[in-house]
C-alpha cells in the first residue's frame, strides 16, 4: 500500500444493515480523500493484531481470506468517547461485524467503527512467507507475513511488551512482542521464524517510512536455531571485517573480535584496536564496557552506524594475551584533506583508531558536562569533542589562537555532499569531513609556535603601553590632585583668614558695646548711690549681667578663631548641634527641619544665621519660659525663609529693652541679619512667637 490508498473491507458501501462474511471481492482500494467524506461501511472480519495502544482497535482481515487485504479499524476518537465491544475485550481470531464511517487517519485511511458486534471466533491460518523487499512502500500494510532473520537484541519496550531486532539477508527490523522482557532475553543470536501483522510506519505527512511487525505475543516466535550456549563460540573476524564483503551475504550473527581497549565511556561505548585495525563497539543493555588499556575478547552483532560498520549489544571477557601497547597514528594535514590509496586501491583507514593531530584552535562551544574544539589544519576545520569542563588555559590562550595537539579516536566521513565527492575516479570514496573524539581535557596539550608567540608579543607590547599609560595618567591625576589640593588649601586659608578677621571685628565690637553698656550702668549706680540705694543695686547688677554676657559672646568668638567648623560644616549642622546640646539639658524640646539653605553660604553668613538661632531660642527660654521650639527653612524666591517658633508667652520686640538699659540681644540679631543680607522680622503665627529671618534673591 502506498501513501495515498488502502485497502478497505467493504460488504455493501452505506449499507445499514449487518451482512454475515465477507468475501474477497469486497476488499476494494480507498484513497485518503475518498476516507475523509466520512463514507458510511459496515464490514464484517477477523481480528489478526489487536492494537494495544489505542481503546478497542484492531485490524481486521476477510473470513475468508484472514492473510489477505486487511484494515485497520479504530474504536477511538481524539474527541469522543471509545466504541465499546460486547463481551469483553478483542483477541486475535474473534469475528467481528463493524459498523462506521471512513477516516483518512494519521497514517493511512481505514475505519472509525461507531458499533461492534461479535458473531464468532475462528483459528488463523499460517501467514506467508516474505523477505523485507516485499514491503517496499507499505505493499503489505496490515496484512500477515512470516518473516525469517537472527534476533540481535531485546530491549524492554514498556509494560508486558518488548522490542525485538531481527537481521535478515535484506536488512534489519524491528519487532514489538506482547510479553514481558526477561521472557525473551535468551533470544539474541537465535535463528528465528517471526509470525505477527505487518505495519508500516510513517512520518508526520503520511509519508512511509519502513515497516515494524507486531507479535500477538511469544507464540508468534519459532525457534528454528537456538543461540549458542557460549557467545564466544562467534566466528572470529578481523577487528575493520565485521561487515566486510562476502559472496555468501551477511548471515545476521554476533561476531568475535580481539584487542586492546584504547578508550571507553560512561554510555557504554568502547574502541578496540590491534595495530592499525580499529572498531567502535557498544556493550548490551546494563553491562559496563572494558577499561581502557585492557586485552579483551568481544561478542556482539554488526550494525552500521553514521555509515561504518561497529559492535552493539557486546558481551566481553578479559583476553588471555597481555594489553598491545597502541601508539596514537600521527594525522597530518595530508590526512584530513585526502585518502592515502595503496597500490591495491586500499586506503590507509584510520577510522576509529588511536590517533593524534595538531591544529590551530580558533573556537570553542560548551555543551552540558562537554565542549566540541575546532581546530583549523590547512584551512580545514577539524572538530574535537571533549568530556568534561574546558580546562583553565584553553580559556586563557583561546584569543591567541594556539596549535593544540590532541589525541583521541578519530571518526572519517566519506558521506560527501554529492554522488561525485562521494566517489572518486568512479570507485574510490572521498573524505568528506575527520573529527576526533578526545580521551579527556589532560588529552589536549598546547604546542608553542612563531605565531602563538607572535601574538603574545604583541599582547604584552600593547599591555606595557597600557600599563605605561596608566601610569602616566596616574602621574597627571596625582599632579592635577596636588595642583587642586594647594589650591584648596590656598582657598581656605583665605576664608579662613577672612573669616577670623570678621571674628576679631565681632570680638572688638562685642567688647566695646558691652564695655560701654557696663560703663553707663556703673555711672548710674554711682549717680544713684548716695540718693537711691535700689536703683543702685539694680543699676550694678544690669553692669554684671552685661559683662556676663559679654563674656560668653567672648569666648564663642574665640572658640570659633580656634576651629574651622564654620568653613567645614552645613548651616543645618550647626543648628542640629545646638539643638542637640539644649534637648540634652532636658530645658526645652527643640525639633528642627530644614529645607532649601544654600550651601553656598559663606562662613559669615553662616555664622550670623547660627547666631541667630541661638539668641532666639536663648530669649524664647529665659524670658519666654518656652517648653517646645521648632526650627523650621524653606526655599523661596531663590533663597530661603527660616524661622524660630516657640510656644512661650507673648513678646513685642518694639516694646523690648535696648542696649541703653543693657538688652543687646535684639540689636546683635538686627545687626547680624543686615550684615549678611538678611531680614528679620518677630510676629505670631497662631500660638506660637516667631522669628523670621529671610534671605531673598538679590
Amino acid at each position: 500500500m502506498n501513501n495515498a490508498t488502502a485497502f478497505i473491507l467493504a460488504l455493501a458501501v452505506g449499507a445499514s444493515a449487518p451482512s454475515p462474511g465477507g468475501g474477497i471481492a469486497d476488499f476494494a482500494p480507498l484513497s485518503r480523500k475518498e476516507a475523509a467524506e466520512e463514507r458510511a461501511v459496515c464490514v464484517t472480519g477477523v481480528v489478526t493484531c489487536v492494537a494495544y495502544w489505542q481503546t478497542n482497535s484492531c485490524v481486521i482481515a476477510s473470513v475468508d481470506d484472514p492473510n489477505g487485504f486487511s484494515i485497520y479499524v479504530t474504536g477511538e476518537h481524539p474527541i469522543e468517547e471509545h466504541t465499546p465491544v460486547p463481551g469483553g475485550s478483542l483477541s486475535v481470531g474473534d469475528i467481528l461485524e463493524v459498523k462506521g464511517v471512513t477516516v483518512p487517519l494519521f497514517f493511512a485511511p481505514g475505519v472509525y467503527a461507531r458499533s461492534y458486534v461479535r458473531l464468532g471466533r475462528m483459528d488463523l491460518p499460517s501467514a506467508p512467507r516474505h523477505t523485507l523487499a516485499d514491503f517496499a512502500q507499505g505493499q503489505l500494510d496490515n496484512r500477515r507475513v512470516r518473516l525469517g532473520g537472527v534476533v540481535t537484541e531485546i530491549r524492554p519496550g514498556g509494560a508486558d511488551q518488548a522490542m525485538m531486532s531481527l537481521a535478515t539477508p535484506e536488512g534489519t527490523l524491528d519487532v514489538r512482542v506482547r510479553a514481558p522482557f526477561a521472557d525473551l532475553a535468551g533470544l539474541p543470536d537465535a535463528e528465528v521464524d517471526v509470525e505477527g501483522v505487518a505495519m508500516s510506519v510513517y512520518n508526520h505527512r503520511a509519508e512511509y517510512l519502513g515497516m515494524r511487525l507486531e507479535l500477538a505475543g511469544p507464540d508468534g516466535i519459532f525457534v528454528a536455531k537456538p543461540a549458542p550456549a557460549d557467545p564466544f563460540t562467534a566466528r572470529q573476524v578481523p577487528l575493520d571485517s565485521i561487515l566486510s564483503w562476502t559472496p555468501h551475504g551477511r548471515d545476521g550473527h554476533r561476531r568475535l573480535v580481539s584487542g586492546t581497549v584504547t578508550a571507553a565511556r560512561a554510555d557504554g561505548t568502547f574502541y578496540l584496536q590491534s595495530g592499525r585495525r580499529a572498531v567502535r563497539a557498544t556493550v548490551r543493555l546494563g553491562e559496563r564496557p572494558p577499561p581502557a588499556g585492557t586485552a579483551v575478547d568481544a561478542v556482539g552483532f554488526p550494525e552500521m552506524v553514521r555509515g561504518v560498520g561497529q559492535l552493539v549489544g557486546v558481551v566481553w571477557r578479559a583476553s588471555a594475551r597481555a594489553p598491545e601497547r597502541i601508539e596514537p597514528t600521527v594525522l597530518t594535514s595530508v590526512n584530513v584533506t585526502n585518502l592515502a590509496y595503496k597500490a591495491d586501491i586500499t586506503f590507509d583507514d584510520y577510522d576509529c583508531q588511536l590517533v593524534s593531530l595538531a591544529g590551530r584552535l580558533y573556537r570553542i562551544e560548551r555543551k552540558n558536562g562537554a565542549f566540541d574544539m575546532f581546530l583549523e589544519i590547512a584551512d580545514i576545520s577539524v572538530g574535537v569533542s571533549v568530556s568534561g569542563d574546558v580546562p583553565s588555559w584553553i580559556e586563557d590562550e583561546l584569543e591567541f589562537r594556539p596549535r593544540v595537539s590532541v589525541v583521541g579516536i578519530a571518526w572519517l566521513d566519506t558521506s560527501g555532499d554529492s554522488p561525485a565527492r562521494r566517489l572518486v575516479n568512479g570507485r574510490r570514496p572521498g573524505l568528506s569531513s575527520v573529527s576526533v573524539e578526545a580521551l579527556g581535557p589532560d588529552a589536549l596539550r598546547l604546542v608553542p609556535d612563531a605565531q602563538w608567540r607572535e601574538r603574545h608579543h604583541v599582547r604584552y607590547v600593547q599591555r606595557a603601553f597600557g600599563f605605561l599609560a596608566v601610569i602616566l595618567l596616574l602621574l597627571i591625576g596625582v599632579g592635577a590632585w596636588a595642583l587642586w589640593r594647594a589650591r584648596a588649601r590656598e582657598r581656605d586659608s583665605r576664608l579662613l583668614a577672612d573669616e577670623r578677621k570678621r571674628m576679631a571685628g565681632d570680638l572688638h565690637d562685642t567688647i566695646e558695646q558691652h564695655l560701654a553698656g557696663a560703663r553707663i550702668l556703673l555711672s548710674t549706680a554711682a549717680d544713684k548711690l548716695g540718693t537711691d540705694g535700689p536703683a543702685a543695686a539694680r543699676a550694678v547688677q544690669m553692669a554684671g549681667e552685661v559683662l556676663a554676657e559679654a563674656k560668653r559672646q567672648i569666648r564663642d568668638v574665640i572658640l570659633n578663631l580656634r576651629s574651622d567648623r564654620l568653613l567645614k560644616e552645613s548651616t543645618e549642622a550647626l543648628v542640629a548641634q545646638i539643638a542637640g546640646e539644649l534637648n540634652a539639658r532636658g530645658i526645652v524640646k527643640v525639633r528642627v527641619r530644614l529645607r532649601g539653605i544654600p550651601p553656598t553660604l559663606s562662613a559669615g553668613e553662616k555664622a550670623d544665621l547660627v547666631a541667630i538661632v541661638q539668641q532666639a531660642v536663648t530669649n524664647a527660654v529665659n524670658h519666654g519660659k518656652a517648653k517646645n521650639v521648632a526650627i523650621v527653612s524653606d526655599p523661596a524666591d531663590a533663597g530661603f525663609v527660616l524661622r524660630i517658633l516657640n510656644d512661650g508667652e507673648p513678646f513685642d520686640a518694639a516694646k523690648a529693652l535696648g542696649p541703653e538699659s543693657g538688652h543687646f540681644g535684639l540689636a546683635n540679631m538686627r545687626e547680624r541679619a543686615k550684615r549678611s543680607g538678611m531680614s528679620i522680622d518677630w510676629c505670631r503665627e497662631g500660638k506660637w512667637m516667631c522669628v523670621k529671618v529671610e534671605k531673598l534673591k538679590g
